[in-house]
């Protein structure tokens, strides 16, 4: 394998790049965040039971409305080849998803090969394709994670415009961002990186008049897609930027430098926390202005808005990776075999835990449990033990999903009752002869995040199912 890797790299790590998401995207069912299972799964699947156009224009006012619909249209591939479980579409999806993401690999190592940086262009492919949170981030179905691959590209070509002056590069540039925003509107921000080298910097004049043409026909085309969905010229990114300006605060206001500590942790500290006193600085990082400013300006516009949430800087990943490169491939020059020991440990370790694992399994393993039991006709959510229900990931339609808790008579196995594992002594201290017919435990990160913080993470802690001991029902 490091035969092949040293005669064929990029494919090599391509190669693995895609192995190593699609098992992510077999193994990890999961999703990021609630917001991103109601505005996006919760539409696509079942794929049986998928929405119609208006039902998902309606829904994605304030969300970028070409994901959604391309989820939608995905999620009825398997299905038409008669995949009927839910969990097996959405599997199919991430590993679509995981697939296009490679993108982002092949536009990280391109952007240093280019400039005979081979050694970098190896470093920067692999952070991107291995990273322990990277197969998890680019194989689930974000707004963020659309974007992802589009942005890097976008900074690619841009790289490439302005060693060269090369006009196709400078059009695939302003296209590839074009697209980003339409799928992620915060992208768009990075526009005036490559406004900034074009309007400003007197070596680039002569292509001043193709740049703003193009660009005024991107501008064009992707307002013309509001237009085509019945709505205003370029009214979603209205609708959403007067939304965020009234309502963002209603969200939770996060600190300003928030983001930076993601960055910071993404970095496996105190891994790159080092004398540098050998390192050429300038010379490093003169070839890297674009990623540079791509990344400040993402970074600085988000964190001026007073609601952030991690995910927000999915999009920009990559090319915080290649930033680090050229510090990464001095520890290898310096030989500093413990540090990187050290990166690689936590790096796989996290690897497995975020790409084996998944996230929100005491919720989701409930949803797969009640999926294989049809005998159960009723779930009580006892006290609100589950936040929601996530019932993308079952095919049960007719299964009543109830606060109220019945009368022991009603009651019988087909009904079961959902109960937190710190809400076990209340349903107790109410209810007795109840036997408890399935347990589903959250994966070791989100174990993790209980035991450290279980007030603010309890969601995320064991769901217990009970039902009272009569008979009425099948066995489970």
């Amino acid at each position: 394998m490091i035969a092949t890797l040293r005669r064929h790299p990029l494919f090599t790590l391509l190669f693995l790049a895609l192995i190593a998401r699609t098992v992510t995207a077999l193994a990890n069912v999961g999703f990021v965040a609630i917001d991103d299972y109601v505005y996006m799964l919760k539409f696509a699947f079942p794929a049986q039971s998928a929405p119609s156009f208006a039902k998902v224009l309606e829904s994605s006012w304030v969300h970028p409305t070409l994901p959604m619909l391309i989820l939608v249209a995905l999620g009825q591939i398997p299905f038409f080849f008669g995949f009927d479980d839910p969990l097996h579409q959405m599997q199919f999806v991430f590993c679509l998803m995981g697939a296009f993401s490679l993108l982002s690999v092949w536009a990280t190592y391109r952007f240093f090969s280019d400039i005979g940086r081979t050694q970098e262009a190896i470093i920067a492919a692999f952070l991107v394709g291995f990273h322990g949170v990277m197969p998890f981030f680019s194989t689930r179905v974000l707004f963020e994670t659309f974007s992802m691959p589009l942005l890097t590209m976008s900074l690619y070509f841009c790289s490439r415009y302005l060693r060269s002056l090369e006009r196709k590069s400078l059009l695939l540039a302003i296209v590839f961002l074009s697209l980003a925003s339409v799928v992620r509107f915060q992208t768009g921000i990075c526009f005036l990186v490559i406004a900034y080298f074009l309007l400003l910097k007197k070596q680039y004049k002569n292509d001043r008049l193709f740049f703003i043409s193009i660009s005024l026909l991107c501008f064009a085309l992707t307002g013309a897609f509001d237009l085509l969905i019945g709505r205003g010229f370029h009214q979603s990114v209205l609708d959403y930027l007067q939304y965020n300006i009234l309502h963002s605060s209603d969200y939770g206001r996060s600190k300003p430098w928030n983001f930076v500590l993601f960055f910071i942790a993404l970095s496996f500290p105190p891994f790159l926390i080092r004398r540098w006193k050998d390192f050429r600085w300038q010379k490093e990082f003169s070839e890297l202005e674009a990623p540079i400013l791509y990344f400040l300006i993402f970074l600085i516009s988000h964190s001026l808005i007073s609601h952030k949430e991690d995910r927000f800087m999915i999009p920009i990943i990559p090319v915080f990776f290649i930033l680090l490169t050229p510090l990464i491939k001095q520890l290898f020059t310096d030989h500093c075999k413990k540090r990187l020991l050290i990166f690689a440990t936590l790096n796989f370790v996290i690897l497995f835990l975020a790409s084996g694992f998944t996230a929100q399994w005491n919720t989701i393993g409930t949803a797969r449990f009640l999926h294989f039991n049809p005998q159960i006709k009723k779930m009580v959510n006892f006290e609100e033990s589950l936040v929601f229900m996530p019932t993308a990931y079952m095919n049960r339609p007719e299964l009543e999903i109830t606060n109220t808790t019945p009368s022991i008579k009603s009651a019988s196995t087909c009904t079961v009752f959902a109960v937190r594992e710190d809400r076990i002594d209340s349903f107790f201290s109410k209810h007795s002869n109840f036997q408890k017919i399935h347990t589903s435990q959250p994966g070791p990160l989100e174990w993790l995040i209980v035991k450290m913080n279980p007030k603010r993470n309890g969601r995320r802690a064991a769901i217990h199912l009970f039902t009272p001991d009569v008979t009425g029902c099948n066995k489970y």
